[in-house]
This record gives C-alpha cells, structure tokens and sequence, in this order.
C-alpha cells in the first residue's frame, strides 16, 4: 500500500495543509516543536479513526475550531482510494470514496504501523498499554475482534454497575457471567494463537549483535485450556462477594497480561532502553510480514523521532532494510540522519509557524 497525499483541516495546529508523498522514503524534518508528531498523527487518525495520543478526538480540534477532517489518497493493490474522517459535533463520520462505512470495514485499509517516541512503554509499561497494543494490531488481521471486545465492554459496564450499587443478585450476574464466558473465550483464543505466531516469527533481535532472543508470554486471568466451560461460570459466580467487596471486576480480558522477555529475563526489568526499543522494532517487523503475508500488501510504516533510545547504527538498518520494500515515514529534529543515504526519497521540511 501507498499514501499517495493528505489534506488535513483543523487538526491541531494544522489549519489547512495538503502534502504529497514518494512512494518509498518519507524524511519529516524540523525543529521541536513545529508540529511534525501532528503530522503523523492526522494519518494514524485517519485510517483508524483514533488518536495515540488521547482517547479524546474532540482534544485534536484546533484551536478556536468546531470540526477537523482529514483525507488521504492510497493506492492498494493498484486502485486508488479516497479515506475521509470528519469529526464534527462529537460524531466522527468515516468515508471510503464518498461512501460510508461503519469502522470495522474502515480499518481493513489502515495498513499502517506508527512507531512514537512512547511505544517502548508497550514493553516495560502498565498491563493495560500491552494489551491495548495487542488488542489493536489483532484487529487488523481479524476485524470482527472489535466487535467481540465491543461485546466484552458492553458486559463490563453492566456487570460493574451492578457491582458498585452492591446488588447481590445472584441469578443476574450468573446470567452476565454466562455471556462473560463466552467472549472471552473467543477474546483468549485470538489473544494466545496471536502470541504463538508471533513467537514462532520472532526468533531474536536482528537489530543486535548478539541476536538476543526474544518471547512474549501472555498470561489471562482464566485459562481456558485448564477449565471447561462450566468450570470458568462457576468460578465467575463464586467470585461474586469478592467483586462486590471490591468494586472490581476480578475475571475477564481486562485482567490479562502480556510480558516480553529479552535473552531469557523480563525486559520490563532487566532490558535497557535501547533494548526495549529493539524489541519493539522487532516485533513490528514480524507484523509487517504477516500482514503482506495476509493481504499480499506491504504495510506503511511510521516512525516519530526515530532517533529517541535508538542509535544511529540501528537507524541505519531499519531504514536499510525496509527501503524498496514499503513506504516509510520518519520523523526527526535531526537532518544530518537522512542525509547520508543515497537513495530516492523526499524532504519534507517543517519550520515554525508550520500551517497556516
């Protein structure tokens, strides 16, 4: 796949912008600042119709504005295609060539991996950024896990309404334990077969000397290859006085954990934070070639501030090893990093005030 250009209206300090862009190497320079993560973000934004950077779109509305909207024209598997998000009155409205479509259907075209200055937390942060990472990348390859995580919050929110108004219903929440169990037993079954290809895929850091091996472990809070069906009901109804007391859900998606581990320790802990990024690095390209595997296209890739934790060695292979094979992005303060490479690529320079 290709991005072949965007216009960007009122989001964030963009007030009206069009670019264009080389098949190949994107090089985003400038100063910090001058809104070059803005950037990379209106493209994430506008293939999957969410930010990295808040949960909130309403917060990506420039300032003194209502509304923002952003298109990009793609070429995938030779056809162009407009993508159009229009965030306007707290409703976002996602268009494919002028025609609606609800976001499962969108994010089948957002062949994009973005790589921030933040990802290295999906390594060594909280559980709930691993399994937001997860969660997010799986849905690009199985569309329909958005609706079964979809169903999981649907079953949350009822079952911690009651929960937190102390109902101790029991012939209720066996009911919602009932339905509890059956998606997430579709939830586990995504989650564990995704870990085990990656795993399969990803043997050891190629960005390192000593090619270091690399494993993810996911561990949920039931594993359904020890308890039947039954079994797991059960244990969610005998959980009910504990919840009650707590005010938490105890059991469920929400609770699994995903930990990486680098030359057989847990990175979290022991890997440095070159390390860490490497990982990282690693793991997405290992996405990269399961989804041209899958869709016979190769993913776009993005990386903001790639010189943050990572030397300019490691650089030079990453922007090696993809070039000619997709489109890249790469963002940087750092002009004298691109410059030593002798292939086609384009400049784009941003300077402060960057829009207009």
């Amino acid at each position: 796949m290709r991005i072949e250009s965007i216009s960007i209206e009122n989001f964030r300090n963009i007030s009206s912008s069009n670019f264009s862009f080389h098949p190949f190497a994107n090089f985003i320079v400038g100063s910090n600042g001058v809104g070059k993560t803005n950037l990379v973000e209106s493209i994430y934004v506008n293939f999957f119709s969410r930010s990295f950077r808040t949960p909130h779109l309403k917060e990506c509305i420039r300032k003194g504005e209502k509304n923002f909207k952003i298109s990009s024209v793609i070429n995938l598997k030779g056809v162009r295609h407009n993508l159009t998000i229009e965030f306007k009155d707290g409703l976002k409205t996602l268009r494919i060539d002028g025609k609606k479509y609800l976001i499962g259907e969108y994010i089948k075209y957002g062949m994009i991996f973005v790589i921030t200055a933040g990802s290295s937390k999906i390594i060594y942060g909280e559980p709930h950024l691993k399994r937001k990472f997860f969660d997010s990348v799986i849905m690009r390859f199985y569309p329909e896990y958005i609706y079964d995580l979809s169903k999981f919050r649907k079953i949350y929110r009822n079952k911690i309404e009651l929960i937190k108004k102390g109902v101790f219903e029991k012939n209720t929440f066996h009911i919602w334990n009932v339905q509890l169990t059956q998606i997430y037993f579709k939830i586990f079954n995504r989650r564990k077969e995704f870990v085990k290809i990656l795993n399969e895929m990803v043997k050891g850091d190629f960005l390192s000397i000593e090619n270091k091996k690399i494993k993810i472990l996911y561990n949920p809070s039931i594993d359904f290859e020890k308890k039947t069906f039954e079994e797991v009901v059960l244990q969610l109804d005998r959980s009910l006085e504990k919840e009650i007391l707590k005010g938490q859900l105890l059991f469920g998606p929400h609770r699994d954990r995903f930990d990486f581990f680098y030359d057989g320790e847990l990175a979290r802990t022991f890997a440095s934070a070159g390390e860490k990024r490497s990982i990282l690095l690693n793991i997405f390209f290992k996405l990269f070639e399961l989804m041209k595997t899958k869709s016979g296209e190769s993913p776009v890739f993005i990386f903001d501030d790639i010189d943050t934790e990572i030397d300019e060695d490691r650089i030079g292979k990453v922007i090696n090893s993809l070039y000619g094979k997709t489109q890249i992005f790469i963002t940087s303060s750092k002009e004298h990093l691109f410059k030593n490479f002798d292939f086609d690529k384009k400049l784009i320079y941003l300077k402060n005030p960057m829009y207009s």
